[in-house]
This record gives C-alpha cells, structure tokens and sequence, in this order.
C-alpha cells in the first residue's frame, strides 16, 4: 500500500492514513508492512542535528513529527532538539 499524505498535510493526516492500512490488514501483515515502510516515510527534511535515536518517522513542513517506538505520538521537531529522549 503506497502512503499518499505529503509533508504539506498535517501530520495528523499521516496518522489516520496509517490507522486505515493499520485496519485493512492482520497482524503479522502490518508488522511487516510497518518494518519495511515506516523509514521510508514521506518527510520535509529531518535538520542533522536531530537526535534521530528517538524515532522521528516524518515531519510535516510545520516541524511537527511523528515520533517515538510505536511511531504513536507527535512532537515539534523544536521540542525534539531541547529535550534529551534517553
């Protein structure tokens, strides 16, 4: 299933998009489906000084991010860069 949300859209967009294929498929298909999609993501451009070792999956061109493990929670990219995730 290709992912048609853009960086232009709010991440919340992105969210639903994923719950939908989330729904459509077993467990064990969207674990797989996950593994081999989720770096590959839609994004506007993560900054290199990010700590990318707290997941940031996509961010949209107003710097909010999917983020974390499950890739279930949002964030701003600004509050990512002030707070250390470890």
């Amino acid at each position: 299933m290709e992912i048609k949300w853009t960086p232009a859209g709010d991440i919340e967009d992105l969210i639903e998009e994923l719950n939908e294929i989330k729904g459509s498929m077993d467990e064990q298909d969207w674990k797989s489906w996950a593994d081999e999609n989720y770096s590959q993501l839609p994004s506007a451009p993560i900054p290199p000084e990010a700590d990318t070792s707290y997941p940031i999956w996509a961010m949209d061109n107003d710097g909010y991010c999917l983020v974390g493990d499950s890739a279930d929670m949002i964030e701003h990219i600004g509050s990512i860069m002030e707070i250390d995730h470890e």
